[in-house]
């Protein structure tokens, strides 16, 4: 890609992610412009890993084209246990925050690109930014809630309406995702899902 439009490109990518920043805390241009330059771009392949499961996570990725996984792998099955498209935070807070591995990988899907701030940039918001603690509280609070999700997918006894979750959410999944990662994150069978969505599974939509 010519450097012109490059650069083009990620001053686009930079005004959604200082869009989203603005929904959540006020910052003067200064604050905003030192952040900016302690971001880095970082692009994936197809099936690339942002972070491996063992690993300690090192910062967050914020999604500008795209779209990942966040995955637990055992001897038995991956489930997948969240997803993260076009203007999502995806991270392991919990080891960012405590240095210990992480349980979780996150994998690309499709070619991605991503805004990645590393946990030093995520402290230096905190001590610098006039109102940096108050965005780690929300990126973090958020995250809990996400965790809090995690678990009561797992133990949703009803996929259907799950599937209606995902799909308002991620409206194209299905033709970016093979059926059986949607089939992970749902914790059923690919041949359980092609039946749910084609209305033959009894009682699917109470």
């Amino acid at each position: 890609m010519p450097e012109q439009l490059r650069l083009k490109k990620r001053e686009r990518n930079i005004e959604k992610f200082v869009d989203l920043i603005s929904s959540i805390i006020d910052y003067s241009t200064d604050e905003m412009s030192a952040l900016i330059d302690r971001i880095e771009t970082r692009k994936y392949k197809k099936k690339d890993y942002l972070l491996k499961a063992g690993d300690i996570c090192k910062g967050v990725h914020f999604i500008n084209s795209g779209f990942c996984r966040v995955k637990y792998t055992d001897k038995k099955r991956v489930q997948t246990v969240h997803f993260a498209g076009e203007n999502d935070f995806t991270a392991t807070i919990e080891s960012m925050n405590s240095g210990i591995p992480t349980v979780y990988s996150i994998e690309a899907l499709e070619i991605t690109e991503a805004f990645f701030i590393s946990k030093e940039t995520v402290d230096w918001a905190c001590d610098n930014m006039k109102n940096g603690n108050k965005l780690i509280r929300i990126v973090n609070a958020n995250y809990c809630a996400l965790e809090i999700k995690k678990i009561t997918n797992v133990l949703s006894p009803n996929p259907f309406n799950r599937y209606i979750e995902l799909i308002t959410k991620f409206p194209d999944i299905e033709q970016r995702i093979p059926q059986k990662i949607i089939a992970s994150f749902l914790n059923i069978t690919p041949v359980y899902l092609s039946m749910l969505k084609a209305g033959k599974v009894k009682n699917a939509v109470e």
